[in-house]
Parts: structure tokens; sequence; C-alpha cells
């Protein structure tokens, strides 16, 4: 279902990607994370990473995101970009400000994680 970029139901377009170094064709790829984004029929969507351990704090994620949010309003005509986080994630929280994204509300008991109940932030871009 992933491969074919669309929900079950077609109304969702789903994109994964792979964020990799550039590098020169002959050298096999390094790949630093993955970035995803759900976009619902109303022009908003919903944007998340990981990044691999050994290249936090270095410009990845930032620089991925940064291109994904470009991509979304160029191609898609995203008119919200949305980012939820856990209230304890630090480095997700100054990425999203430093994007330009805003906090618009926390949803308190969002979630169990690991035995403990966590608060999820929602930051938005409003185009």
């Amino acid at each position: 279902m992933l491969s074919s970029r669309r929900s079950p139901d077609g109304q969702q377009a789903w994109l994964n990607f792979a964020l990799r170094l550039r590098q020169p064709a002959r050298i096999a790829p390094t790949y630093v994370g993955t970035l995803e984004a759900t976009i619902l029929p109303d022009r908003v969507a919903y944007i998340a990473y990981t990044m691999f351990v050994a290249y936090q704090r270095k410009g990845y994620s930032k620089e991925g995101r940064a291109r994904l949010i470009e991509h979304l309003i160029e191609d898609y005509w995203v008119q919200v970009v949305v980012a939820e986080m856990d209230t304890r994630n630090v480095a997700s929280i100054a990425l999203a400000e430093a994007l330009g994204l805003e906090l618009v509300g926390t949803i308190l008991e969002a979630d169990r994680l690991k035995g403990s109940v966590s608060n999820e932030h929602r930051y938005e871009l409003r185009v």
C-alpha cells in the first residue's frame, strides 16, 4: 500500500522518502533518515521524520524537512503543514520553530510511551 502513494480509499496521498547523503554515484548511498507526509483532501499535510542517531544534530533533518515542505506546497498545493511531537522532544520542537511552524495547541495525555503518559504539541505552518 505504501508504494501506491495513496490510502486504500484513494483520499489521502502517502509520501515516504529515504534521506541520503549527497555522494558521487559510484559510492553506495549513505542513508541518514526518513521523511513522511500524509496529505488530506482538504490540503492539510501531516509530516513526520526519523533521523538515524549517528546523523542527528548535523542539519540533515532541517534540510530534508524544509525541502519536504517546499515540495508539499509547490507540487501538492498544501495549505497547512502540521507536525505533532512529544512535548519532551526539545530537538523536534526547535526544528519545527526553525522551519517557521507555530505552536497552536497541546494535546494532554495524547499517548502512552514506554509506560508513561505523553503530551503532544501541535505545530502548524499556514500558507
